[in-house]
């Protein structure tokens, strides 16, 4: 594996994931954005991801890992909470569903506009975000030279990764119908 696999992967991917249109591409700071899509048919087509939604009875003492669910799903969820805006027995859809950082988006991509997308990008603290790392290097901060990452950018989301992110949010999204109705 090359050192530098942002050189060298794709800048961008359609594939069909648990029967759900899924597509990967990189933002202007060159991090992955992942996304799945869902038909007018499903629940959450047309929900925002801070939308309540129902969760089953076996969640309620599941942990929260912001890593997953994304800090500020976090935060704008507990503030939600104390104001006592949140239903017993529901979440933030962001707070229910798993991405790396979190879901960050939630509308329609112009590829694909009948679908509803869910998505998620690789651009948070701890990822290395080549663009940025160019940007900070153009600009002087970075004096080390171009190997030099520093703590914020840690790990590079590759190709593999992302797509095994997609992967399972879809696989979360197709199997949501099975839970309660509110």
């Amino acid at each position: 594996m090359s050192d530098r696999p942002w050189e060298t992967e794709p800048h961008e991917a359609a594939f069909i994931a648990n029967g759900l249109q899924c597509f990967m591409m990189r933002n202007d700071m060159q991090v992955w954005c992942g996304y799945v899509g869902v038909p007018a048919s499903h629940v959450l087509y047309e929900l925002d991801r801070l939308d309540l939604v129902p969760f089953p009875e076996t969640w309620r003492d599941r942990h929260v890992l912001p890593d997953e669910q994304g800090i500020v799903n976090v935060f704008l969820s507990m503030f939600r909470d104390a104001r006592n805006e949140i239903p017993e027995s529901h979440a933030p859809l962001a707070m229910v569903l798993s991405a790396h950082g979190g879901l960050s988006f939630s509308g329609r991509l112009s590829s694909w506009p009948d679908l509803w997308f869910f998505g998620f990008d690789c651009g948070h603290a701890g990822d290395y975000s080549p663009g940025l790392h160019q940007v900070l290097l153009g600009s002087g901060y970075l004096q080390r030279g171009p190997d030099f990452a520093g703590p914020l950018f840690s790990t590079y989301r590759t190709f593999d990764y992302v797509q095994s992110e997609v992967i399972s949010l879809s696989d979360q999204i197709a199997n949501f119908g099975d839970l309660p109705a509110s």
